[in-house]
């Protein structure tokens, strides 16, 4: 085998690992109402969110897209199309007035993605 065919053959096991792993993340969202998905430049994660919410939006859920900060919550709006929120905005935080640790918020979607990038 020749190192050509070699390092292609290694590219394609990488791609296979990475299509299986989204599909199990994918499967992991649609079975819960919230997901945190983290990781470094060019892991997939745009790739990820927008085959969920392609999903998610076929079937009509309502959902609600947060980051921890603006240029996160920005850069999140950008790639997906929809309006995104600081986590913050999203829970209406108000520091004198926001629930409590362990009281309960009523969210106005079915569904909560958070993006915690790097």
């Amino acid at each position: 085998m020749s190192a050509q065919e070699a390092r292609h053959k290694l590219k394609s096991r990488a791609r296979g690992q990475a299509v299986r792993s989204r599909r199990a993340a994918v499967a992991l969202a649609l079975a819960n109402k919230l997901l945190v998905v983290t990781g470094g430049p060019g892991v997939g994660k745009t790739t990820l969110v927008n085959s969920i919410l392609k999903i998610l939006c076929a079937k009509s859920v309502a959902v609600a897209l947060c980051a921890p900060t603006g240029r996160a919550a920005k850069r999140l709006s950008e790639s997906t199309g929809l309006e995104a929120k600081t986590i913050h905005r999203l829970l209406e935080g108000e520091p004198a007035t926001s629930a409590g640790v362990g009281e309960e918020v009523d969210f106005p979607t079915q569904f909560v993605k958070l993006l915690i990038g790097r």
